[in-house]
């Protein structure tokens, strides 16, 4: 239930960004200056006018360049709004979700990976890594046995 509110809360704000007349004017003149510099390019010119027309083509070029970053711009607005409000879901998801289980594996793990268990990194010290606080507390339950 809770996933199927995520993905829709996602698509309406996918809708908000894209729907946005800024975006729309960016992508109409992107895709003008586009038809222009491409007939541009297809024109012909005498040699008297070829300074000209090249002159025109490289403006025409450099607009469409400034309107493509524009675009791409954009794009990582929308992407970077999107993956912060993926991590705020998700992160909810966790902390709603945290020691239930909510699946089980359809089938037996290898024996590798069986009498693995999570551990828990709370009582991990300042100097040491998850390889060492996995020792010692393995050291620490062997000398209480």
């Amino acid at each position: 239930n809770q996933w199927v509110q995520m993905v829709t809360w996602q698509l309406q704000f996918l809708s908000m960004i894209y729907r946005k007349d800024e975006y729309k004017i960016l992508k109409k003149n992107i895709e003008s200056m586009t038809n222009k510099l491409n007939k541009q390019k297809e024109q012909q010119v005498s040699i008297s006018q070829q300074k000209a027309h090249e002159k025109k083509t490289n403006q025409t070029e450099s607009q469409l360049k400034a309107f493509n970053q524009e675009m791409t711009s954009f794009r990582m607005k929308a992407t970077l709004l999107i993956g912060l409000f993926m991590i705020i879901c998700l992160s909810s998801f966790g902390t709603a979700y945290q020691g239930i289980v909510v699946a089980k594996l359809p089938f037996e793990p290898i024996s590798l990976f069986r009498n693995i268990t999570p551990v828990s990194y709370t009582h991990l010290r300042a100097h040491e890594t998850g390889r060492n606080l996995v020792c010692r507390l393995l050291l620490e339950k062997k000398k209480k046995e």
